[in-house]
């Protein structure tokens, strides 16, 4: 149990629209003590209650069909856009409602690829972290952790497993982020398994930025709403880049496409996102399959996402620009065990010029790689093959089975 300053200090998170969450655990809590002894074998999957695309969903898919055996579930929106995509499967939850409360406290496994992914977030981290929930969690995760993630720290989580898909990573997360021993395994994304199978459009590349912490707070109480996110260098930098005449002479010249997809954080702005280009694509995350466009893409243009890991998992070049380096460290994440400045993967660009030359440069080049790439690439993937939902399920298995002797 952690201290009641401690858990005073976490009540801040509940905020009052979760109040209401605390009723339906109320209920849920005495019916999940009578079903859990019938149902306990049953395994809770999902991603963040939208979604149906991440690591959650292909787990979920890879255990309908390779191991039917075993009782499992996933909770979605009915209204979410990927609902279909998992009715398909069957063993729906709707979630945040009393029955996913209910299969969350019964279920014997709760595996997100989120770590919100759960009935309630906040409700269930003060639950969890207060140690009045005792339940197993396996975090699949959203993409590699390269970073210094102090909400992934074992003290914030208490996870009991928790999956890492590179080496270095592996390392970095089991040295310093106070799991006990065994807790941290290098097993592979569940979504990995499907990027072997690519075929790389010469003519495409993809625009994919992350998002900014400190655009969801600050530039609303400056300027009431949304107005200021056009003020923001964010917005006036990624905006520049898709209006920069060398950028639409240059993909005209080749015969090249570019789709810049928004981050789910940006969608409500998209309409202020323009190009003077009539060969960059600008799309939000649900009218496209992410992986799809990985996967047919030959370049990558990013920020600081860990999407560009996926890339670089299927062997393809990406380019890094980070115009905001600095606040970005300070504001958002603290930087890890990665140095964007010397890896072997990309190349880090600070103006619009820059990007525009490199980009030029990898067209004339055709996208190849260099040695450099391709030494680094097999001490991050030494496990580079499409076993990794099985390494996955063998895992949850045996914690699972150790779970329920102890």
């Amino acid at each position: 149990m952690i201290p009641v300053r401690t858990f005073l200090t976490k009540m801040r998170y509940v905020k009052c629209s979760d109040y209401a969450a605390l009723i339906k655990f109320a209920v849920a809590f005495p019916i999940s003590k009578l079903l859990k002894k019938k149902y306990k074998n049953i395994w809770l999957i999902c991603e963040d209650g939208k979604c149906a695309r991440d690591n959650g969903y292909v787990f979920y898919s890879f255990m309908r069909k390779m191991h039917p055996e075993q009782p499992v579930l996933y909770a979605i929106d009915k209204r979410a856009p990927d609902y279909k995509k998992v009715e398909k499967y069957g063993g729906i939850v709707q979630y945040g409602s009393l029955r996913h409360w209910i299969c969350y406290l019964i279920a014997s496994q709760n595996i997100s690829s989120q770590k919100s992914g759960k009935p309630n977030a906040a409700v269930c981290y003060l639950l969890e972290i207060s140690g009045c929930l005792k339940n197993s969690r396996v975090f699949l995760q959203h993409g590699i952790t390269k970073d210094d993630s102090k909400w992934l720290y074992y003290p914030e989580t208490l996870f009991s497993l928790f999956v890492c898909a590179a080496k270095p990573e592996y390392e970095y997360v089991r040295k310093t982020f106070q799991y006990p021993e065994g807790c941290v395994r290098y097993l592979g994304f569940p979504r990995f398994d499907a990027l072997h199978d690519h075929h790389s459009d010469k003519h495409m590349i993809l625009i994919m930025p992350t998002w900014r912490k400190w655009l969801n707070s600050s530039f609303r109480k400056l300027y009431r709403g949304n107005a200021g996110f056009e003020r923001s260098e964010y917005f006036k930098r990624w905006n520049s880049l898709l209006n920069n005449r060398s950028l639409a002479e240059i993909l005209e010249q080749k015969k090249v496409y570019a789709v810049f997809c928004l981050h789910r954080n940006a969608e409500e702005h998209i309409e202020k996102f323009g190009t003077i280009s009539s060969r960059i694509s600008i799309v939000n995350q649900d009218e496209c399959d992410i992986q799809e466009l990985l996967k047919s893409a030959s370049f990558l243009i990013t920020d600081y996402s860990s999407v560009f890991f996926d890339f670089v998992y299927m062997k393809k070049p990406v380019l890094f620009y980070q115009f905001d380096a600095e606040t970005y460290r300070s504001e958002q994440l603290q930087k890890g065990y990665f140095d964007y400045d010397h890896n072997p993967f990309g190349e880090v660009c600070k103006s619009e010029e820059q990007v525009v030359n490199k980009l030029k440069a990898e067209m004339e080049r055709g996208f190849d790689l260099n040695p450099c790439f391709l030494e680094a690439h097999r001490e991050y993937f030494p496990l580079y093959d499409n076993c990794n939902n099985e390494r996955i399920y063998q895992a949850v298995r045996k914690l699972d089975m150790e779970e329920q002797t102890k």
